[in-house]
């Protein structure tokens, strides 16, 4: 087979090729699905039953632009920059997306639908992408996708894929109403304005969460301070007052609202497969750019923090040979490994340099090897809510998570380490425990080969973030210190020699 080559900066080089497999690919991205919200959704069960289910997939981050565009380019969110709320930059050009790399070099027809915010055409994550539609929704799919469909060139290949945002908050069925557009009755809502505070602060962050006209109030009044006083709260009241009862609700409601988007999920695969989109041949992925907090570490809803809730996400593929069967595949696997994988079914050409990997290999002898993943998430002063900034890095495997904070302002360095087997939730931090690092973390040279590269990078990722926040806002964050901080790594011993990555 002639392959084609690429340049040092990812460009496609040379005259299209012919991939081995040229099969349909349909990619459902659910928006803000939690890995345990599958056990709501029968239908989506239906198709891991016929597919492969990863049990240990994460995000590379837990809010939606920067997961997204890792996705389709295979890069972490600090090497593509779409990585900070409120100050995501643009996807520069040099960067290849695999949309690009399947529409150049072997002639798929390649259409995103969105689900709106964070993806017009001037942020580039969706360059590859020949039709490019906004404010997509799972419910009346087929009069959105119709219009594609009936002007698809049939005998070439198609990548379709669809995001949607009913899953998200507000939580529950009633709130996806078809049109898109609900109308905003001011006066009919007792949202607190401006500097109000309200008596109940739980009772306009319920209102704001589980009811569209309300949180349309706020937005469309523009109203900052009301917006950031909701936000602050999701952080901070489990802490200041605790309302399990409230959270249970707030769950409850969100379970409801993945229900009904499964539902729709089953009606546009139904329906896709009826226009000959999916076939025998075609591949179906169903996953998730991030998760969903509930107060499990102490706040409600998504971005901020990379705990599990945040970050474990369902990585479903239904389709011929290594992607039937209805098995479930343990194993370690990053949303940042899917394209490649997909280019290595094919026998396709993939992207130098990336940093998601193939996994088609495990998935033939039935388990995808154990290695380090990685998520990552920073803000700016400027970021809702946020009146510092700091870089949070986490690296996953399936037995351990570990975390580093770093507070950009004072310089301050925190890490924490939760042993998964003994402790699933990641509740009991072994590094505030013991006040060190456990001795089979530190054995595996592989694992301290990867936190001491991670903490090397997140020092020099947090002086840029510093550097950009003051450089754009003005913003002082605090003395900048010159040399990375000491942590609890071992520095009486010699750096541990880090071998070759076995072949996966």
């Amino acid at each position: 087979m002639s392959r084609g080559g690429y340049d040092a900066d990812g460009q496609f080089l040379g005259s299209p090729t012919q991939a081995q497999r040229r099969p349909n690919i349909v990619i459902v991205l659910i928006d803000t699905l939690r890995a345990d919200a599958v056990a709501h959704m029968p239908y989506l069960r239906s198709l891991a039953a016929q597919g492969v289910s990863f049990l240990d997939a994460t995000a590379p981050t837990s809010w939606t632009q920067p997961s997204i565009t890792s996705l389709l380019t295979g890069l972490l969110p600090h090497k593509h920059g779409a990585d900070t709320p409120g100050d995501a930059r643009p996807l520069p050009g040099a960067i290849t997306t695999f949309p690009e790399v399947l529409r150049r070099a072997y002639g798929y027809q390649t259409a995103a639908f969105m689900g709106g915010k964070w993806f017009d055409d001037s942020q580039g994550t969706l360059q590859g992408f020949e039709t490019r539609h906004g404010d997509y929704l799972l419910r009346g799919a087929t009069e959105i996708l119709a219009p594609w469909v009936a002007k698809r060139v049939q005998q070439a290949p198609q990548l379709l894929f669809l995001h949607t945002y009913e899953a998200h908050d507000p939580y529950g069925a009633r709130n996806h109403p078809w049109p898109v557009r609900a109308p905003i009755h001011p006066q009919a809502h007792a949202v607190a304005a401006g500097g109000d505070v309200p008596a109940d602060r739980w009772q306009e962050v319920w209102q704001f969460l589980t009811d569209t006209v309300a949180r349309e109030t706020v937005r469309g009044q523009r109203d900052r301070q009301a917006l950031n006083r909701i936000v602050q709260w999701t952080l901070r009241g489990c802490e200041l007052d605790p309302r399990p009862d409230i959270l249970e609700r707030l769950r409850a409601e969100y379970e409801q609202g993945v229900t009904w988007v499964d539902g729709n999920l089953r009606t546009t695969c139904e329906w896709l497969k009826a226009q000959g989109v999916l076939n025998a041949e075609s591949i179906l992925v169903v996953t998730s750019d991030h998760g969903e907090a509930f107060g499990e570490h102490g706040m409600i809803g998504h971005g901020r923090r990379l705990d599990d809730e945040l970050v474990r996400i369902p990585l479903i593929i239904r389709g011929p040979g290594p992607f039937s069967g209805g098995r479930t595949v343990s194993g370690t696997v990053g949303l940042i490994d899917l394209f490649p994988t997909l280019l290595d079914y094919m026998g396709a050409e993939g992207i130098p340099g990336v940093d998601g990997l193939s996994v088609l290999a495990g998935l033939k002898a039935g388990e995808v090897r154990d290695r380090p993943v990685v998520s990552e998430v920073r803000a700016v002063p400027q970021t809702l809510g946020e009146p510092r900034s700091w870089v949070r890095t986490a690296l996953r495997t399936t037995r351990w998570k570990w975390e580093l904070v770093y507070d950009v302002g004072d310089g301050t360095l925190a890490e924490h380490v939760f042993d998964l087997h003994a402790d699933p939730g990641a509740m009991r931090d072994l590094v505030t425990a013991t006040g060190e690092l456990p001795a089979a973390l530190t054995s595996d040279p592989l694992l301290c080969g990867e936190i001491e590269a991670l903490r090397d990078r997140c020092w020099g990722e947090a002086r840029a973030t510093a550097a950009r926040a003051y450089s754009l806002y003005g913003v002082d964050v605090g003395p900048l210190v010159t040399e990375r901080p000491a942590s609890c790594w071992p520095r009486d011993t010699a750096p541990p020699v880090i071998p070759p990555a076995p072949p996966r």
